[in-house]
């Protein structure tokens, strides 16, 4: 309270209490004990007489604005005078109760105290924004992903800096460009009909497209384009969220060759366990154990196979050229380790031509 007389800080006290308020109250009575009050006292709200000896309410105003403090001044004062009330008003007070009617500050006080929290929810909503579009601009600032922002017509409005990484376009340089004129021209109908479907269904759908990198390179990425719709549901822009694939769809054509060179490979291949187990073997292995008049590959094994297994993996050399005879015919086997291939069941590749 912001008042010279104790006795009008006990009126003001008095009357709030009466409308059932839990009042704390410090009175002060000028600009230096105000200034510190504002801080040691942390008011949830000021009441000011209008005029003090070498201070004011509208010099308290002007204060509370100079350091950006934003509690609500309700004055009182005795002055009838309608032109007072509108400038201290103007200033930024919240209300002007007279004291000749001092039933009004309890009203005035729940409406100023009901008008700072309101601002205080915008304020904080507005501070949850800005931190979700901070978290957002961060996340999309530095994921390798590639994030887009398309119009109706398939044009950027907006493209992370991700492209510049992945496929040496800049951002700015993408700005109002055709999506499409990245995208593979077998792949462009891809495209459009994966973002068909997701209009319609409105939820994301994915496709396998190939971007073209600036050196004129083309790479594959897995991409999900969904759909921004307005408040009436109406369709403002797509997005468009692309990985890298390159890599794995070369690791899957290796995979494949690696895979097809057993199987048709002419000479006898067999896959081994770490424990020494028959895991795998070719049709050449099986002819050649026909060939010898035994139903399976696995009865012309070398009886210490499983030794020799094991040794290979614990070394990881290879071991070559040991014969063993079967049938009256000599047969010469190799031992490749392939830990690197198979983390999980090691493999050994045993070539057995005839001797």
């Amino acid at each position: 309270m912001l008042e010279e007389m104790g006795t009008d800080a006990d009126l003001i006290r008095s009357e709030l209490e009466k409308a059932q308020f839990d009042v704390e109250s410090l009175r002060v009575q000028s600009r230096e004990e105000f200034q510190e009050a504002l801080f040691s006292f942390s008011p949830e709200v000021i009441f000011a007489d209008y005029e003090l000896p070498g201070f004011s309410a509208r010099e308290a105003l002007q204060l509370l604005k100079d350091l950006e403090l934003h509690i609500p001044l309700i004055v009182v004062t005795g002055s009838h005078s309608e032109e007072v009330a509108v400038e201290c008003i103007k200033e930024g007070a919240e209300d002007y109760v007279l004291r000749t009617n001092l039933g009004r500050l309890s009203p005035a006080l729940r409406g100023a105290l009901k008008k700072q929290e309101a601002t205080q929810e915008r304020q904080n909503t507005a501070e949850a924004f800005r931190r979700s579009e901070e978290q957002h601009r961060l996340i999309t600032e530095n994921t390798r992903d590639l994030i887009s922002l398309l119009d109706l017509d398939h044009q950027f409005l907006y493209a992370s800096p991700s492209f510049q990484l992945a496929l040496g376009y800049s951002p700015k340089e993408l700005a109002g460009t055709k999506c499409l004129d990245l995208i593979h021209p077998s792949d462009i109908s891809v495209l459009k009909t994966t973002l068909d479907e997701a209009l319609f269904f409105r939820e994301g759908r994915n496709a396998e497209l190939r971007f073209r990198h600036i050196d004129g390179s083309w790479l594959f990425f897995e991409s999900t384009g969904s759909f921004i719709f307005d408040k009436c549901g109406r369709p403002q822009r797509a997005l468009v969220v692309s990985r890298d694939t390159s890599d794995r769809k070369l690791a899957e054509r290796e995979i494949r060759k690696l895979a097809a060179f057993p199987r048709f490979n002419p000479n006898p291949i067999l896959e081994f366990a770490a424990d020494g187990s028959l895991t795998y073997f070719n049709d050449a292995a099986l002819e050649m154990a026909r060939s010898l008049k035994k139903n399976h590959p696995q009865a012309i094994l070398p009886l210490n196979t499983a030794t020799i297994v094991k040794r290979c993996l614990s070394s990881g050399q290879n071991r070559l050229h040991l014969d063993t005879s079967v049938s009256n015919r000599t047969l010469s086997w190799s031992y490749f380790p392939m830990r690197e291939l198979t983390p999980l069941l090691v493999s050994l590749l045993l070539v057995a031509p005839a001797g």
